[in-house]
């Protein structure tokens, strides 16, 4: 009896000793430290702050359960007799981890030694389980058929809200408020978590938008835009204007400008290719200004309805497609709200209309003004579908329209047989290389995101942003839902569905998928541009007349001329610049169209008008922007 208990005791000792063993003193440095955690990086259940070899644990995490529970979710209390069997084990004091409700991309894509993104991202959806309710200013073109739900109950909105857990409320702004909206909300300090075209209506610097504490410096969030900065910076190592529109130095970004995924030049000056063939002229023959001149002359004598062949609109060209003016070594703007477009002539930094370039074009333009080959009304239309009336009615021979407009205007024309193609831009002279032409580009420059820096969740709103430049999210808001803006054909293409081409509401295709599949710059931020081309009979045609027109841009436009985007004007510059552009552009407005006209001459009056520019300020302009090339030239090579 007295061995049995004398047994008992060293047992019962034994025991004690180990459960001791499981309580590490405090301070314990053998420990291995906890595993920071972060929101790419799942909860630790090693329990690294113990020294228990009596857990239940099998070796595998088992996140979001109690350690040692062997899943079952119950504790083990260390005490002899638990459930676990387990005698002298005790569970894991740590306080539970509970799963994240966002799936954000940050730590799972590979980066380049700046933490930019060199590869594509997918999302896992939903992006939040949240209810946190985030506000966009914005605007649509055709509010007048937004549901009185709002923008919001539309079914692309409403299925991406679904998708990705994040609610947004659309504050729609009337187009022509938005300007005097924005300065109000601005003066408030009352922005909205994400403003569309904040930096198109800021003025200023470009970094003044970042500088004065309004929006968030983007680049501080580039683990959670992926796919932004990976189609700036990677997609086309090339696109050197891209990046430098974007990254206002190595560290600042302030803007998700609109990045077509598909560039083209969306337009052309385009002829009646019906005519052309009937009077047995090959356009391929039309290569010079005086060729296209004396078509349009031919064509006036043998359909005498087209009394006024030659469309000119009150700016000239319809920016940012230059067709005819690049022949004379300019691009040919005029506008008393915008400066003309700037370029290069031998690495020295010029300005449109007022060159001896620019005097060249002026008097080709009033000879054909002279020859009455051009509307007496001209100065009063400012826009080619201005002059869709006199296409459609036979009085137009040579029409500037878009690429998806060139193929179905034929069904708005009296003669059935009409056919409009694109003519390749008259050069000055056979082989003639072009310094300054259109530039083909993947950045739509009037149109972009900010987030405000009141926004209290900027890591899951730029997550929202950058979803949009996925692949999955660039491809829903451009093309819409399928059976509702577009549905496939028997061979497989995507078309538009009788909502888009046949509108109840009248719309065009255009207008609809705007309000149907995402607005560009408004809601949409990867932008699909092929969309336009969707319409069943002729979509693939009209996208066949974009390749053509740039593809001969291709062949001539060596871009000697071209204007580098990262070429900044400081804050002084641009002060300077601001001085005096108003009443620069007012005089050029005024006085540049009447030496096309007649009203004034162009032999004798075009050096005071010169003149009076420079000492209205065209120089210090000049200036300024040399100044900026200078410095992006030293910074660059």
């Amino acid at each position: 009896m007295t061995r049995k208990i004398a047994l008992l005791l060293v047992l019962a000792m034994i025991v004690a000793l180990f459960a001791g063993c499981n309580n590490a003193p405090a301070g314990n440095t053998g420990a291995p430290a906890q595993q920071e955690q972060t929101d790419s990086t799942p909860p630790s259940n090693s329990n690294t702050g113990s020294g228990s070899s009596g857990s239940s644990s099998s070796g595998s995490s088992n996140t979001g359960s109690s350690s040692g529970s062997n899943g079952s979710g119950s504790s083990s209390s260390g005490s002899a007799g638990t459930d676990n069997g387990n005698a002298g084990s005790e569970s894991s004091t740590e306080p539970v981890e509970e799963p994240s409700p966002y799936k954000f991309a940050k730590g799972k894509f590979a980066t380049d030694e700046r933490g930019i993104s060199t590869q594509p991202y997918t999302y896992e959806m939903p992006l939040t389980t949240t209810d946190e309710i985030f506000t966009m200013w914005t605007t649509i073109y055709t509010p007048q058929y937004i549901p009185e739900e709002g923008y919001g109950s539309l079914p692309l909105p409403t299925y991406d809200r679904e998708l990705t857990g994040v609610n947004v409320e659309y504050e729609i702004i009337e187009t022509s408020n938005r300007q005097s909206n924005f300065s109000v909300l601005r003066a408030a300090d009352d922005f909205r978590d994400i403003m569309t075209n904040g930096a198109v209506y800021y003025g200023g610097v470009d970094t003044d938008i970042l500088t004065e504490g309004y929006f968030v410096n983007l680049y501080d969030y580039r683990d959670y835009l992926p796919n932004y900065m990976y189609l700036v910076k990677y997609f086309d190592p090339t696109d050197v204007d891209t990046y430098d529109k974007v990254f206002l130095s190595e560290d600042q970004v302030a803007s998700m400008w609109v990045l077509y995924a598909n560039p083209v030049i969306n337009g052309s000056h385009i002829v009646r290719k019906d005519w052309v063939d009937a009077a047995g002229i090959n356009l391929d023959d039309i290569v010079t200004f005086d060729d296209l001149v004396e078509l349009c002359k031919l064509m006036r004598t043998e359909h005498p309805e087209c009394q006024y062949p030659f469309m000119l609109i009150n700016t000239l060209e319809q920016k940012p497609v230059y067709d005819f003016s690049p022949a004379f070594g300019t691009l040919a703007y005029v506008s008393a709200s915008a400066l003309c477009p700037n370029f290069l002539v031998d690495g020295k930094v010029t300005f449109a209309n007022m060159n001896e370039t620019d005097r060249n074009l002026v008097r080709a333009l009033n000879g054909v003004f002279a020859e009455d080959l051009i509307t007496p009304n001209w100065m009063g239309w400012g826009f080619g579908n201005d002059y869709a009336p006199m296409a459609h009615s036979g009085e137009l021979f040579y029409w500037f329209a878009s690429c998806a407009d060139i193929v179905t205007s034929k069904y708005a024309n009296v003669d059935p047989d009409c056919e409009w193609v694109p003519i390749n831009n008259p050069l000055e002279y056979k082989d003639q290389v072009l310094h300054v032409a259109s530039d083909r580009t993947r950045l739509l420059t009037s149109c972009c995101f900010n987030i405000s820096s009141k926004c209290e969740n900027v890591e899951l709103v730029s997550t929202w942003c950058d979803w949009f430049f996925s692949v999955e999210g660039g491809d829903l808001w451009s093309y819409g839902l399928e059976g509702h803006t577009w549905e496939y054909d028997d061979n497989g293409n995507r078309i538009a569905t009788e909502l888009v081409t046949n509108n109840p509401d009248g719309m065009s295709v255009t207008w609809a998928l705007s309000l149907y599949a995402g607005y560009v710059g408004a809601v949409a931020l990867n932008f699909y541009n092929k969309r336009n081309f969707m319409d069943p009979k002729d979509g693939a045609a009209a996208w066949n007349v974009a390749e053509y027109i740039y593809t001969f841009n291709d062949q001539h436009y060596d871009k000697a001329g071209h204007f580098p985007t990262g070429a900044r004007l400081s804050e002084s510059e641009t002060a300077a610049v601001n001085d005096v552009s108003g009443d620069v552009m007012t005089f050029m407005a005024e006085t540049y169209l009447a030496f096309i006209s007649g009203e004034k001459n162009v032999e004798t009056e075009w050096d005071a008008y010169v003149s009076e520019l420079r000492s209205l300020g065209m120089d210090t302009i000049i200036d300024c922007y040399q100044a900026a090339y200078d410095r992006y030239l030293a910074a660059n090579g």
